[in-house]
């Protein structure tokens, strides 16, 4: 975005931004600490270079799609679109996870599909350092950038936290209704669902 004497930084787009990295690293926070339990939970033989390979693409494929989604954006300066998708994707992601659980003798690749899904979500979503640089002049461009790390940090730090409380709820869990329980494995991804809906909203 050109700098110009009528721009002004748009605070109130930054801070709702701000909400949704967030809410988004409160959720992948949460998720994190419990990927490699959640899969000896179902699969008791189930070995760390299955886990180390999968894990690695999912970083391989974020590194990737995030270039190509800073290419997009630098061509089309079209960041919202970009961050609606890595909504969907992370949504999809949780879904592919939760079915680990129901349907256990495919866990395994649900385990890649919900992997590589969400390292596209992270990739397409990186974007959105940009859309806080593009919203912000370049005099107010430090703090705005200060407050998206300071909100990614804090939800880091609160989403093991929450785990920490979902490992309250015991194994197989409360049934809520047809195959849905909710468990310390299944609440962090209900939660992930739940917030993607709720970010997708903010964005409109």
């Amino acid at each position: 975005m050109d700098e110009n004497s009528n721009f002004k930084t748009n605070w109130k787009s930054i801070w709702i931004a701000n909400l949704v990295a967030f809410i988004t690293s409160v959720a992948s926070g949460s998720i994190s600490p419990i990927v490699w339990p959640y899969l000896k939970q179902i699969d008791v033989s189930v070995n760390e270079t299955l886990f180390g390979f999968v894990r690695g693409g999912n970083f391989l494929v974020l590194m990737a799609v995030s270039l190509i989604s800073g290419y997009i954006v630098n061509k089309s300066g079209n960041v919202k679109l970009l961050l609606i998708l890595s909504k969907v994707l992370f949504t999809a992601s949780a879904t592919f996870f939760y079915l680990m659980g129901i349907i256990p003798k495919a866990y395994v690749y649900f385990f890649i599909a919900s992997e590589l899904l969400s390292g596209f979500a992270g990739g397409v979503g990186s974007v959105f350092r940009i859309y806080v640089a593009m919203a912000s002049t370049e005099a107010d461009r430090g703090k705005a950038c200060g407050i998206m790390q300071l909100s990614a940090a804090a939800g880091i730090i609160l989403g093991p936290a929450l785990q920490l409380g979902f490992s309250q709820i015991p194994y197989p869990g409360v049934k809520l209704f047809w195959v849905f329980y909710i468990n310390l494995f299944t609440a962090p991804i209900f939660l992930a669902i739940f917030t993607a809906i709720v970010e997708f909203g903010a964005k409109h």
